[in-house]
């Protein structure tokens, strides 16, 4: 599920975009930035694509997008 639009005074969560599954997947690739997660397999576009609609549809998980 995605969560709902969370603004600050400096960041805003709100929900990933189709869009940025390029950004992502190209993200999720660089050791640098995956370094300290568990799971370090880059993605294809097409698999990252198919995480986002998964994790649009699945109530037991919230996901958002930080935006600075």
């Amino acid at each position: 599920m995605y969560g709902p639009v969370i603004e600050g005074a400096r960041v805003r969560l709100e929900p990933p975009r189709l869009e940025y599954a390029p950004l992502y997947q190209r993200w999720f690739a660089d050791m640098e930035v995956t370094r300290y997660l568990p799971h370090r397999n880059p993605l294809t576009l097409r698999q990252e694509e198919d995480y986002l609609g998964k994790a649009a549809e699945d109530p037991q998980r919230v996901l958002w997008a930080i935006v600075l």
